[in-house]
Order: structure tokens, then C-alpha cells, then sequence
């Protein structure tokens, strides 16, 4: 099997970023077609809503949400939950994955990116690269 270029993998994680993405989007569509909206949201207490939103991340590291996904499962308010997933992201503790989309922090992207890194310093200390 040959060994990809590290621009391939980029292209390809970006690729996949971008379908789940849009997964997510679909999803959480769906999902509005068949929740009554305000009605069967239930106050959560604002101090707990940063842990909890990190757990429901994290049980589909693979999605990527959107702020309306996230309130609705987690049975808050858009305007409480907002804030802390711009929070969280700045601190590194979920990503962000385009525009109003969020999901857990996913290590396989940590891993590709390091693969692809590696993959570049190699070929750039390879003998068959290097002018004698």
C-alpha cells in the first residue's frame, strides 16, 4: 500500500469533516420535523449545562451539531447553551466544525494531522529528496 502524501490525508479529513457536517445538518432537520419545539423543553440549571453538553458530544464524537440540536436534546434554552459552546471551544474542550457546527473533540483528526506531519518531515529528510 503506498504511503500517502500529506496533502491527501488533509484533503481527505477535511472531506470527511465536511460530510459529517452536513450529516449533522440533515439530522438535525429531521429531528425538527418531529419535536413540537418550546413545549417539551424542560429548564436544565445553567451551571450544569457545560459538562452535559461535553457528554452528549462525546456519545457521537462523529456529528457535528448545531446550537438548536444541542438545546433541543439537552432540554435548554438556545440563549443558555449558545454561550457555552462558543466557551468550550475557545478552551479547547470541543471543536468547532463550520459555521454553527459542533461536536466533541475527535482524536482520529489529532492523529491523521500528526500522520501527515510525520509523513512530510520523512520525505523531507528522505536521501532521495536531499540534493548531494
Amino acid at each position: 500500500m503506498p504511503v500517502p502524501q500529506p496533502e491527501e490525508v488533509m484533503e481527505l479529513a477535511t472531506e470527511l469533516r465536511q460530510a459529517r457536517s452536513r450529516v449533522a445538518e440533515l439530522e438535525a432537520r429531521w429531528e425538527s420535523f418531529f419535536t413540537q419545539g418550546e413545549a417539551n423543553i424542560v429548564l436544565v440549571p445553567v451551571q450544569n449545562l457545560k459538562p452535559r453538553i461535553i457528554q452528549f458530544l462525546e456519545k457521537r464524537p462523529d456529528m457535528a451539531y448545531t446550537m438548536t440540536a444541542v438545546s433541543a436534546a439537552l432540554g435548554a434554552k438556545e440563549n443558555s447553551v449558545g454561550p457555552y459552546l462558543s466557551e468550550l471551544a475557545k478552551e479547547g474542550k470541543i471543536e468547532r466544525r463550520g459555521r454553527g457546527l459542533y461536536g466533541a473533540i475527535t482524536p482520529d483528526y489529532d492523529l491523521m494531522r500528526e500522520a501527515a506531519q510525520e509523513s512530510a518531515s520523512l520525505q523531507k529528510e528522505s536521501p532521495a529528496t536531499m540534493n548531494w
